[in-house]
């Protein structure tokens, strides 16, 4: 059996370079919100990456995400379709999804994160054309509706997200031709 020493004083310089190679690079990611290259067909440009991590100022993956909060509002009196999705971070990817789709200017989105609090829940759900739930089954819509009147006409059911096992590997081919066009499988969850 080889017996190899190393003295502390070298295993210790070894382990504090080896953190200092993981975590400055960590940081400055941490830093600039995660951009840290242009990924154009999201909008996401490196310009947008100020290194500011203790700043207050908001990074743009924020700003994107909590503006679905601007979206609990009355509906207004057009001829849009009125969708209320209600939920949690399922619903809230859903609303972002139709707030990205062709179906943008074709709908009033409302945004209501607990149908228990709201205070305008029931005029919302009556004024609804469509109203999208994040994954609930079927004793808890029963629940929702012994504190609201719920036409169940209405009602989707938006399933659990499911990115797949990485889908980095979809931003790793920009150059190629049929980038556009890659598709993930749907995994089935049993």
């Amino acid at each position: 059996m080889l017996h190899i020493y190393i003295s502390e004083r070298r295993l210790f310089g070894t382990l504090v370079s080896l953190f200092l190679a993981i975590t400055i690079p960590a940081f400055y990611l941490f830093g600039v919100g995660g951009i840290w290259r242009d990924v154009p067909e999201l909008g996401v440009t490196a310009a947008l990456a100020e290194f500011a991590p203790f700043s207050k100022k908001p990074n743009p993956n924020i700003i994107y995400n909590s503006r679905i909060y601007d979206f609990d509002k009355d509906f207004t009196a057009n001829n849009r379709k009125k969708v209320l999705v209600i939920g949690n971070s399922f619903s809230h990817d859903f609303a972002n999804v139709l707030l990205e789709s062709s179906f943008r200017d074709s709908i009033q989105l409302w945004y209501v994160v607990d149908i228990y609090t709201h205070p305008q829940v029931q005029q919302r759900l009556n004024q609804a054309d469509y109203i999208f739930f994040s994954k609930i089954d079927y004793s808890q819509l029963l629940d929702y509706m012994q504190k609201c009147t719920i036409d169940t006409q209405k009602v989707k059911n938006v399933g659990t997200k499911n990115f797949g096992t990485n889908n980095g590997i979809y931003y790793n081919n920009q150059k190629d031709t049929s980038y556009c066009s890659q598709r993930t499988a749907m995994e089935i969850w049993k």
